[in-house]
């Protein structure tokens, strides 16, 4: 399809990573210092899709454990390693679950929190497209016989949802859609 960007799942909450990122107020010029910084003094291929990034809003900041203390620390990015106590960092990308390696594994956009969605988004299902929990069934789908004309009542039935599940990818294509609109 000409005019469609692909991007590998990785690729994607890095988006989601740096858009989070923005609204918490942290500037371009800072984000473009520390990824300097990891460019230069770490070996990591997608910093932002791992979750030892933090922000405070206006720091980026990266956690590990120190092997000789066994303690957590946080260096600043932006400010080329420098040390900082972790309650300085105040959010953490929510909508993530984390897998054992700190990698994201699955997103779950809007539920605020991994497992509390209707609808989910993991590179294993659906080619990483949007999918209705527990069903397989894509967001787009519902949403563009929605957008086409059909009864919420009617995609329902047609899919084998309930009403919250057609209405919630409904929700979920719409969030997708924002950005662009403005």
């Amino acid at each position: 399809m000409e005019g469609v960007i692909s991007l590998s799942f990785a690729n994607l909450t890095e988006v989601l990573a740096l858009s989070g990122f923005r609204e918490l107020g942290v500037s371009m010029q800072k984000v473009r210092r520390a990824l300097e910084y990891v460019k230069r003094e770490m070996d990591v291929d997608h910093p932002f899709a791992t979750q030892r990034i933090l922000s405070d809003g206006v720091e980026l900041f990266w956690e590990y454990q120190e092997r000789r203390r066994r303690e957590v620390v946080l260096v600043n990015l932006v400010r080329g390693g420098q040390h900082v106590f972790p309650e300085a960092v105040m959010r953490y990308l929510n909508e993530i679950e984390w897998g054992r390696d700190a990698i994201a594994s699955r997103w779950w956009p809007g539920a605020g929190e991994p497992g509390a969605g209707q609808v989910v988004v993991d590179p294993r299902r659906a080619f990483g497209s949007p999918v209705i929990v527990g069903t397989g069934i894509r967001t787009e789908d519902v949403f563009l016989r929605f957008s086409a004309g059909e009864q919420l009542s009617e995609l329902a039935d047609d899919y084998g949802l309930t009403l919250e599940q057609a209405e919630a990818a409904i929700r979920a294509e719409a969030q997708f859609l924002e950005p662009l609109a403005a």
